[in-house]
C-alpha cells in the first residue's frame, strides 16, 4: 500500500465500480503535544459531503513509524459530528490493535463529519513513543438501497484505500508537567504599600506560575506572612485565590492561621499565568471582632502534593521564600481620601482636602463614629531652587500659622496644634505656601504617597498610621 500525507486529500465513493460524485475529505488539523497518559486526543477527522451511513472505518495508529501497540495506546475511539457520548461510534483498546490498526464495524449512525480520538498509556515518552501519527485505511458505508459502498480508488471495492491518507496532525508525547513560580516585580498588586480599610476586601500580593506538559492538581497551596504582633486570625475573615483577575478559590477562617493563610485542592492551568491572594477582613470596633493589622506582608508560598493532571505523576513541590516583592499592607478602621483644592500654578497657595473612609467600624467602646487626628503632613521639595520657609494653616482658621523649612527636599509639618480632627461626614482643607520666594525661584511641592500620619482616637492599637494614597500628590502644577 501507498502512504500519502494528506491535508485536502478527497476521494471519490464508488459503488458498483462507478464514481458517484460523492468524495471524503481529511480535516486540516495542526501539530499538538500532549504528556503521556493524556486521554481522549484528536488525531485524524474526515468528512463525507453526503450523509451517508459509514457502517465501518479503519485507522492505523504509528509509534516512531512503527505499528503502535497497547505499550503506547489505551483506546481509540471514533465519534460523529463531535466528542460527546452521544455521538460515540465505537472504542478500541490499544491491546485489541491489530498490527497498529483498530477497525470500528457495525455503525449505525449517519453523519458527515467523524473523528478519531486516541488516549495513551503512561510511559516514558523517551522510551520508542515518539511522534504519534494516525492514517485512514479504509471506510465503506451503506447507500440508500443498503448496499455497500466504499470511500475508495480501488475499483474491487474492497474497502481499502489505494493511498494510505495519513492526519495532517502529528502528536509528540512529553513527560509530565514540570512547574515553577517567579516573582512579579511589575504587577499593580506590588507596587505600593497600602491599607485595606477593615470590612472591605484587598490584593496584597501577587506572582507568576509557569506550568508546561500538561495542567496541575495540588493539594495544597500556603501562603506565609510576617508582620507586628502578627495574628492574622483577629483580622481576617477568609481569603480569595485569583487566577489573572477570575477567582479560583476561597479558604475558609478554619484555614487561616497566625501567620498563614491555605488554599486546599487546586487545579492550575499549563501556561504562564498570574495568581493574586486578596484578603477579605473583619470589621473593627464595639461589638465587632476585628482587629488593627500593622505591617503585614507576604514573606514565602509553596505549593504541596502537586501531580500532574493528564499523566497523574508526582510532581516536585514548588515554593517562593524570602520574597522582596511583596509590599507591607495594613487593615485599619479608617482610610484616607485626599485630594488637591489648589494648586500653586494658579495660586501662591496650595491647598489639599483630606476627608475619611470609615465603612462600618465604629469605636472600640460605644457604637460612637470612628474620630481621627491628623497629627503630620510630609511634603516633598526635591528639585526646588527655593529653600526658604514654608507656612501650613487650616484653611477654615488662619489665626494659626505654621512655619517650617525642608531638610533635604522633606517638609514636615506636626498639625496637632491646627483644627485637625476628623470624623466621617467631615473633611479638612489645608493651605500650604512658600513665603516671599523669588521671580526666578523654582517651586516644586507634593505630598507624600503616605504624608498624612493619623490616629484613629477612639479605636484601639490605631494610634500612628500612615495615609499610603496611591502616589504622591503634586500641589505645584
Amino acid at each position: 500500500m501507498t502512504l500519502l500525507k494528506g491535508i485536502f486529500i478527497t476521494i471519490c465513493m464508488f459503488s458498483l465500480g462507478a464514481c458517484g460524485g460523492t468524495s471524503l475529505t481529511l480535516t486540516q488539523l495542526d501539530d499538538k503535544s500532549v504528556p503521556r497518559g493524556a486521554d481522549n486526543i484528536l488525531t485524524l477527522g474526515f468528512k463525507v459531503d453526503e450523509a451517508s451511513l459509514v457502517n465501518a472505518v479503519q485507522v492505523h495508529i504509528y509509534t516512531e513509524s512503527e505499528d503502535a501497540t497497547g505499550n503506547q495506546i489505551n483506546e481509540v475511539r471514533l465519534y460523529r459530528g463531535s466528542r460527546s457520548p452521544d455521538n460515540l461510534l465505537g472504542s478500541v483498546l490499544g491491546i485489541s490493535l491489530q498490527n497498529g490498526i483498530a477497525t470500528f464495524e457495525n455503525i449505525t449512525k449517519t453523519g458527515t463529519d467523524y473523528l478519531v480520538h486516541v488516549s495513551f498509556m503512561n510511559t516514558d515518552p523517551e522510551s520508542g513513543f515518539n511522534p504519534v501519527e494516525t492514517s485512514l485505511v479504509s471506510v465503506s458505508a451503506l447507500n440508500e438501497k443498503g448496499e455497500v459502498i466504499y470511500y475508495s480508488g480501488d475499483k474491487n471495492k474492497d474497502g481499502i484505500l489505494d493511498k494510505e491518507i495519513f492526519s495532517s496532525r502529528i502528536v509528540t508525547i512529553t513527560d509530565s508537567g514540570v512547574a515553577s513560580l517567579t516573582e512579579d516585580i511589575h504587577s499593580p498588586v506590588n507596587k505600593n504599600i497600602k491599607n485595606i480599610l477593615a470590612g472591605t476586601s484587598g490584593k496584597v500580593f501577587s506572582n507568576n506560575i509557569e506550568i508546561v506538559n500538561e495542567d496541575i492538581l495540588s493539594s495544597g497551596l500556603i501562603y506565609t506572612f510576617e508582620g507586628e504582633n502578627l495574628d492574622l486570625r483577629a483580622s481576617i475573615s477568609s481569603a480569595t485565590l485569583y487566577l489573572g483577575d477570575t477567582p479560583i478559590a476561597i479558604t475558609d477562617f478554619s484555614n487561616i492561621g497566625p501567620n498563614t493563610i491555605t488554599f486546599n485542592f487546586l487545579t492550575i492551568p499549563e501556561g504562564i499565568n498570574n495568581l493574586t491572594i486578596g484578603l477579605n477582613t473583619e470589621t473593627i470596633g464595639y461589638q465587632k471582632i476585628g482587629h488593627t493589622l500593622r505591617n503585614a506582608k507576604v514573606t514565602g508560598m509553596a505549593f504541596t502534593g502537586i501531580i500532574g493532571a493528564v499523566s497523574r505523576e508526582p510532581i516536585a513541590d514548588i515554593e517562593l521564600n524570602n520574597i522582596i516583592s511583596s509590599k507591607a499592607f495594613s487593615v485599619v478602621p479608617a482610610t484616607i481620601n485626599v485630594w488637591a483644592n489648589a494648586t500653586l500654578d494658579s495660586s501662591d497657595t496650595a491647598e489639599i482636602n483630606i476627608s475619611l473612609n470609615v465603612g462600618n467600624n465604629t469605636s472600640s467602646s460605644s457604637n460612637a463614629s470612628v474620630e481621627v487626628q491628623i497629627s503630620t503632613l510630609l511634603f516633598n521639595t526635591t528639585g526646588s531652587s527655593y529653600d526658604g520657609k514654608y507656612e501650613l494653616f487650616n484653611a477654615f482658621d488662619t489665626s494659626n500659622i505654621l512655619e517650617n523649612w525642608p531638610i533635604v527636599g522633606v517638609l514636615n509639618f506636626d498639625v496637632t496644634s491646627l483644627n485637625s480632627t476628623l470624623q466621617s461626614a467631615d473633611f479638612e482643607t489645608f493651605g500650604i505656601r512658600p513665603t516671599n520666594p523669588l521671580v526666578d525661584d523654582t517651586v516644586n511641592l507634593a505630598l507624600y504617597s503616605d504624608g498624612i500620619k493619623y490616629d484613629v482616637l477612639n479605636v484601639d492599637n490605631s494610634f500612628g498610621l500612615s495615609s499610603h494614597i496611591a502616589a504622591d500628590l503634586p500641589l505645584d502644577k
